[in-house]
């Protein structure tokens, strides 16, 4: 519908130029002066628009070229009825004409030029306009009063010099206003910028034509007018039909961008939080290697046990590739898989020992007071990413009345975590629906706070109830079995304890205890 609507109207267009041509072969001052008149129309509508819109316009280009247009109007007008053949100005000849023309244009191309420059400066309108009313009135008092304006045209030679230089001059202006356009095109509509370049560009067609002519009625003149036509007509699609029509393309364009930044932020700011979602979800995972320590004691007491199985295999590789390198005819190929073997077995060997050396160095290294439950509730959320990406869900059953505890903050927050992540790893084969950890605090009549971790998988066989807590021990086919075992042995140093219970219905309870601080129990 759009695109038929701009071929209706350039056919209108098309149809009102070759009226006005006709208009000429009748009468070249009635061409003229319809020409004109247009021009002038179009001028106020421009004004108008800028000036009713001013509170909402984004930037101070189109309200400077409005406010210009207004007195680029006015001037047009005097050259309209001071025209040759037109009567108005008696005494005067072509040259009157002339020198208002070149008055006119000389206003509409340095506004065209300033107006890129101020685009984004708070315009003082009573100063802007003051300014304009100056120059227009110095331009008509060189013309009219001191008489003291170059000539433009002399009768019966044509142009003068400074008329043709003027015009090239004007010219030179106009291309330095679409350098200044183009420097500032991301603050405009992309098509009101095209409209805005096409018409500058038909005003130096313009102005160019009027510098070849020698008879004002003559086809130079009429070609020029015909070139201004297009140029206001291009302004008017630009300004008046697009403030119109898509007034969000001038008044609201800065709106327009905000949405578009808006959108820009927003889906930085889901990237960024994908990002710290998946960098969570790490921290997560390395907080349950974290929790896998244990006491000095319970280190030396299982490193045989933990070190035997790969040193076995290594020692068991090794004499099969010394086997195969003294054959006579070794299969190169199975001594390659072999050592490969024996490689693999050390690095799991040595990382045995460096998590081992990590244990050895544990312990309550400075304890402080804090708020147990705002603890757990600050290590819950960083837990409910892995819980969402297993669909599980938390449930916090805080008691709000309890006492400070004095431990190592970090430590008891690795418990919590270790036990959370047990909890979701524990109902992985239950429905979804059903997969819910319960963790609870309370008050106990010893003076100790009671945490319990509690959640619905399949519980833990009676016979291994109390075996989960010894070292490398464990119901998972993956892990080393420490978890609870460096848990418990926290706590411990905490003046706590750790033990876990079935549930009547279904799933198992892990429990631990702290001691509060005595004086701050209500």
């Amino acid at each position: 519908m759009t695109r038929k609507h701009n071929y209706l109207s350039y056919l209108l267009g098309a149809g009102l130029l070759s009226g006005l041509y006709l208009t000429s072969l009748h009468s070249y001052v009635l061409f003229h002066t319809l020409a004109e008149m247009f021009s002038i129309v179009v001028a106020f509508a421009i004004f108008l628009l800028a000036w009713h819109t001013r509170r909402f316009l984004d930037n101070s280009y189109l309200l400077v070229v409005g406010i210009a247009y207004l007195f680029v109007g006015f001037l047009d007008l005097l050259h309209t009825i001071g025209f040759k053949g037109m009567g108005v100005f008696q005494g005067y000849g072509t040259n009157l004409a002339t020198q208002l023309w070149v008055s006119s244009r000389y206003l509409e191309s340095v506004s065209f030029l300033i107006a890129p420059a101020i685009l984004r400066r708070k315009l003082n309108l009573s100063a802007v306009v003051a300014v304009y009313v100056s120059a227009v009135s110095l331009l008509l008092g060189f013309i009219f009063y001191w008489k003291i304006f170059p000539t433009c045209f002399v009768e019966g030679e044509g142009l003068t010099a400074f008329k043709k230089i003027s015009e090239y001059v004007i010219a030179a202006i106009l291309l330095g206003s679409i350098a200044g356009l183009a420097a500032k095109r991301g603050e405009f509509d992309p098509g009101v910028f095209r409209l805005l370049v096409a018409s500058i560009v038909v005003t130096i067609g313009s102005e160019i034509a009027f510098t070849l002519y020698s008879d004002p009625y003559g086809l130079p003149n009429m070609a020029g007018h015909y070139l201004k036509i297009v140029s206001f007509f291009l302004i008017y699609r630009a300004v008046v039909v697009t403030g119109l029509e898509r007034p969000y393309a001038i008044v609201f364009r800065k709106l327009k961008r905000s949405e578009e930044s808006l959108q820009r932020s927003r889906d930085e700011l889901e990237l960024r939080v994908k990002e710290r979602t998946d960098e969570l979800r790490k921290l997560v995972a390395e907080l349950a290697h974290v929790t896998r320590l244990t006491t000095l004691g319970e280190f030396t007491a299982s490193l045989a046990h933990e070190l035997n199985q790969p040193l076995t295999a290594i020692v068991s590789n090794a004499h099969a590739s010394l086997r195969l390198l003294l054959r006579d005819n070794p299969d190169l190929d199975e001594v390659r898989e072999a050592l490969q073997d024996v490689a693999e077995d050390g690095v799991r060997a040595g990382e045995v020992i460096r998590r081992l050396r990590t244990l050895a160095k544990r312990g309550v290294s400075g304890k402080t007071r804090f708020d147990l439950n705002r603890a757990i509730r600050e290590i819950v959320a960083l837990a409910r990413s892995e819980a969402a990406a297993k669909e599980t869900s938390i449930r916090l059953a805080l008691d709000s009345g309890l006492p400070q505890v004095l431990g190592d903050r970090v430590q008891v927050q690795q418990v919590v975590m270790n036990l959370l992540l047990n909890g979701i790893e524990a109902m992985v084969d239950v429905e979804a629906e059903s997969r819910e950890l319960v963790v609870t605090t309370k008050g106990t009549e010893s003076g100790e706070i009671e945490v319990t971790v509690s959640d619905a998988g399949s519980g833990i066989e009676a016979e291994k109830i109390e075996q989960i807590f010894e070292p490398f021990v464990t119901t998972k086919s993956e892990g080393m079995g420490m978890g609870l075992s460096i848990n418990r042995s926290i706590l411990a140093a905490h003046g706590g304890r750790l033990w876990a219970t079935n549930n009547a219905e279904r799933g198992a309870t892990f429990h631990f205890t702290l001691p509060a601080i005595q004086e701050r129990w209500k």
